[in-house]
């Protein structure tokens, strides 16, 4: 197998916090969306009735309401409402806000890297069962970031990640079952969670599949 393979295979990269917390924002987005098409016997506003309800408390819409400011969505962008607003959501337990701010911070979100903060509130969304915080935690375990590295811990966080559909941890699995990290190396368990991952669409996931294939390493 030559390096240039191993480096394509090997799990994570920065990038993966990134595209979770897109994901995450595009999903509070849509939220937003829902709630400005909803049946109402009067038009309206969605910042506003956002706003309304967000500084009467509502974990929610304080949540959607960073959303908004990240990504200028009928606000001016503004990053530090953005975070107020997150840091009111997670405050009040709100999973996709305690999500939001470990991904602040991991990701130095205006020179606010934090690795020991963002594992906090990773640990804090995915004690809930938040599975994109899940996949996160696994991957500080996996690099020590704000926690001490440990892959076992790491596997248990993807696995459970995993399970709930996640598909970068579902290729993680995979890398892990492939090269026996932490757990017996197991070629068909491997090609079981790169399958998942690349039934949802996971590009190196597919290769990876289609690499083993050509291997001989799976039976298809």
């Amino acid at each position: 197998m030559s390096d240039e393979f191993r480096l394509q295979v090997a799990p994570n990269s920065s990038l993966s916090l990134l595209k979770l917390r897109s994901s995450l924002i595009a999903r509070g987005l849509r939220d937003a969306a829902e709630l400005a098409s909803a049946p109402s016997p009067e038009p309206t506003d969605v910042l506003s009735e956002a706003l309304r309800l967000a500084e009467a408390g509502d974990a929610d819409a304080q949540h959607q309401l960073g959303g908004m400011y990240v990504h200028g969505d009928g606000v001016r962008q503004d990053n530090s409402e953005a975070l107020r607003w997150y840091r009111k959501a997670a405050d009040q337990g709100h999973a996709g806000g305690q999500f939001n701010l470990g991904c602040w911070y991991a990701n130095g979100e205006d020179g606010a890297r934090d690795h020991l903060e963002a594992a906090r509130w990773f640990r804090k969304a995915a004690e809930q069962s938040y599975a994109p915080a899940q996949y996160n935690l696994g991957v500080a375990y996996a690099r020590g970031d704000g926690v001490a590295q440990d892959s076992v811990l790491a596997i248990l966080w993807y696995r459970k990640a995993a399970d709930q559909g996640d598909a970068d941890a579902q290729f993680n699995l995979g890398c892990a079952y492939k090269d026996g990290e932490r757990v017996s190396q197991n070629y068909a368990e491997a090609a079981r969670w790169y399958r998942k991952a690349a039934d949802q669409g996971h590009t190196v996931a597919q290769f990876n599949l289609d690499v083993m294939d050509r291997d001989d390493q799976l039976e298809l």
